[in-house]
């Protein structure tokens, strides 16, 4: 399948405790029956509309046990076709202090 423009999105340096918003862009509008975050506490599907699929992104606080200034980000969802297909997203970047 080829689906998506792109299947890893960059988000770049996100600061603790903020919300990023992370598009998708598919190639052509997607009979789309479900769409399943892999966390389900930080990334939360807001909508697929003119093929742009949406997700906001919030931050936790960064671990302090880790030490350091970032760390990295990789995240992702699973998509759920009606024909019974599915495909992942993520992104990725870094979470900073």
């Amino acid at each position: 399948m080829n689906n998506w423009k792109n299947y890893t999105v960059n988000i770049g340096n996100v600061k603790q405790n903020t919300s990023v918003d992370v598009k998708f862009e598919s190639n052509g509008h997607l009979d789309i029956q479900h769409i399943s975050p892999k966390c389900g506490s930080c990334t939360k599907f807001l909508d697929y509309k003119d093929n742009v699929l949406t997700f906001k992104y919030t931050a936790s606080s960064y671990p302090v046990h880790l030490g350091g200034k970032e760390i990295v980000i990789n995240k992702g969802a699973t998509i759920y076709y009606s024909d019974g297909s599915s495909e992942e997203l993520k992104f990725v970047g870094f979470l900073k202090k």
